[in-house]
């Protein structure tokens, strides 16, 4: 499995943020909506507001410098943590992904960070053909080739 840094991730988001620029944007906007599903809810709410600064740093750099394609970016991030748990959802994470899939404006998700979520989530967004990119969702299945049609029907 390929390893990169969390910064080339991003820029491989905005990237893939330019080439499905024409499938969902809506062109009178000129905005590109990158989703973000984060258990912002809870025990693991300061990490994850460390990964949504991080990822508003990527875009902000990214808008400073005209956008992309002709598109500015903007992130939106959606709470998969549970008030009666504290840990993160994947249910929520999952009603999160199916979120994404509705804007028409959504080109790509980062995130989530937890491989449980990334697990709900990979199988919704792959058959919607949208990217998901995660610099904490380690489980190898999530690539391993046996389990492919689970995560990536």
């Amino acid at each position: 499995m390929a390893v990169i840094a969390r910064r080339d991730a991003m820029r491989l988001g905005a990237a893939l943020a330019a080439a499905f620029a024409a499938r969902k944007a809506r062109a009178e906007d000129k905005v590109l909506v990158i989703g973000m599903s984060l258990p912002l809810t809870g025990e693991l709410s300061r990490q994850a507001l460390v990964v949504r600064a991080g990822a508003q740093f990527a875009v902000d750099e990214a808008n400073a410098k005209g956008g992309v394609g002709g598109y500015m970016l903007r992130l939106v991030a959606y709470d998969d943590g549970s008030p009666t748990t504290g840990q993160y959802d994947p249910a929520l994470s999952a009603t999160n992904a199916r979120r994404m899939l509705t804007d028409p404006a959504t080109i790509a998700a980062v995130g989530p960070v937890n491989s449980g979520s990334a697990k709900a989530m990979c199988p919704i967004l792959s058959q919607g053909s949208m990217a998901l990119i995660s610099g904490s969702a380690t489980n190898p299945d999530l690539n391993d080739r046996k389990f492919w049609s689970a995560y990536h029907p």
